[in-house]
């Protein structure tokens, strides 16, 4: 959700030398270099919530260079479509991780409003995922919510409880796998494409006209 967790630090014997060169300085923007491909780019901002913290050597550092630039805005710039989008692109994905490089990072075009209108920005992104973090929770809490309420209704399927008739799935509908749609064939615009990780991009056609159960 754009904030650090400090629930579960660990501390290292590390050298005088090793403390200046990972050393976090309040302000300093902290970036994941890999992972879940949903998840690249994510972005933090350390406020120096612990006097000596340093990072590891798979989490890129941003420090302040400028005084053009609000790192808040920066942080909420870089972890927004935006900049997952070209994250993305930029991105080596192998067996659905993907990963980044100091030079792709480096290149990240960040546009430059004035720093008041920075500020405004980064608190209303800051706001919408906020509301994002909790509706997810909500959302969390009502499919267990819905999970127990068709056991306690139905029984476990499995166990067939209820002694309900069973059929088979291709007796009831009528499943198919339809072609893919690969990644260079996807477009700015048109109707959206769903993969295994949700929407993934727009294609110039429709497969579904009616409502459909996607597996």
């Amino acid at each position: 959700d754009g904030s650090l967790s400090l629930s579960n630090v660990k501390t290292i014997n590390a050298t005088h030398d090793e403390i200046n060169r990972y050393r976090l300085l309040p302000g300093d923007l902290l970036l994941t270099e890999g992972g879940d491909p949903d998840k690249l780019g994510r972005g933090a901002v350390w406020n120096g919530e612990i006097d000596v913290c340093i990072h590891q050597n798979h989490i890129f550092r941003a420090r302040k260079a400028s005084e053009h630039i609000d790192m808040q805005y920066l942080a909420c710039l870089i972890s927004s479509p935006y900049g997952k989008k070209y994250f993305l692109r930029q991105s080596k994905q192998t067996t659905g991780i993907a990963s980044i490089n100091m030079g792709q990072l480096k290149r990240f075009p960040v546009p430059l409003p004035p720093l008041e209108e920075q500020r405004r920005i980064a608190a209303i992104l800051d706001k919408a995922e906020y509301l994002k973090t909790n509706a997810a929770k909500r959302s969390s809490t009502l499919e267990a919510l819905g999970r127990s309420l068709f056991v306690s209704s139905f029984g476990l399927p499995y166990k067939n409880e209820n002694q309900f008739p069973m059929r088979k799935l291709f007796d009831i509908c009528n499943p198919k796998q339809w072609p893919t749609i690969s990644s260079n064939q996807l477009q700015e615009e048109g109707y959206p494409v769903f993969g295994a990780n949700g929407l993934i991009g727009y294609y110039e056609k429709f497969n579904h006209p009616e409502p459909t159960v996607l597996v």
